[in-house]
């Protein structure tokens, strides 16, 4: 799949059911949930370029931002884009699908410079699962804490919210299969486990990119 075609999947025609879906969800959080959304959806945006740091490729949210016309403003947590249809400020579900699309293109422009393994379709699908991969914790709304107990996440891939538990690698591949109708490339499921526990780490994501193992304390071997 190309950038082009990736790129023109994230375009609001082709999104309008799926963001009719979003935004029920949406309008059903409470302020926490929307704030924790936020700030995890930015979160991993920022691992994934301090990431690339590491490889001396300058970039930033802030450069990717500019080249596609889109502003982060941490600190109001807000995301501006040209589009005049994303204008309210609690309406970030949708912009982050567009913040996704820049960093799915240039994330396939480094890993080309760098002759990475993972290819741009596999990047595009996390990419695009993740701008609906909803963190929900059933008591206090919120990311549930990283642990080896079994979390609730929730996916809107179709007209309904799937709740599941995910005790173990296996049983997140075969929910994330069935739900968003593909299976999870093998480098990409620890990506999805990091961010949906809201504990994305820039050296945990260099390590991933890498194909290395993570220890306790983050460093490879």
């Amino acid at each position: 799949m190309d950038v082009t075609k990736m790129m023109a999947l994230a375009r609001p025609d082709n999104l309008a059911a799926l963001r009719l879906q979003t935004d029920d969800y949406w309008h059903k959080m409470n302020s926490k949930q929307k704030d924790y959304y936020i700030q995890g959806s930015l979160a991993a945006g920022d691992a994934l370029a301090a990431g690339f740091h590491a490889e001396e490729k300058v970039w930033s949210i802030q450069s990717l931002s500019e080249k596609y016309g889109i502003r982060v403003r941490k600190d109001t947590r807000e995301l501006d884009t040209e589009y005049p249809d994303f204008s309210g400020r609690w309406q970030a579900e949708r912009r982050i699908i567009y913040l996704h699309a820049g960093i799915a293109h240039r994330l396939i422009e480094l890993m080309q410079t760098f002759n990475r393994t993972i290819t741009e379709e596999e990047v595009f699908r996390f990419l695009f699962l993740r701008a609906f991969f909803m963190p929900y914790a059933e008591e206090k709304g919120g990311f549930p804490s990283a642990s080896l107990e079994p979390v609730s996440v929730r996916v809107l891939f179709t007209e309904k919210a799937f709740p599941v538990k995910m005790t173990d690698k296996a049983a997140a591949e075969r929910f994330v299969d069935q739900v968003a109708g593909f299976p999870v490339p093998a480098g990409l499921l620890p990506f999805l486990v990091l961010i949906k526990n809201g504990q994305t780490n820039c050296q945990q994501v260099i390590d991933l990119l890498n194909g290395g193992k993570n220890h306790e304390d983050g460093h490879r071997d």
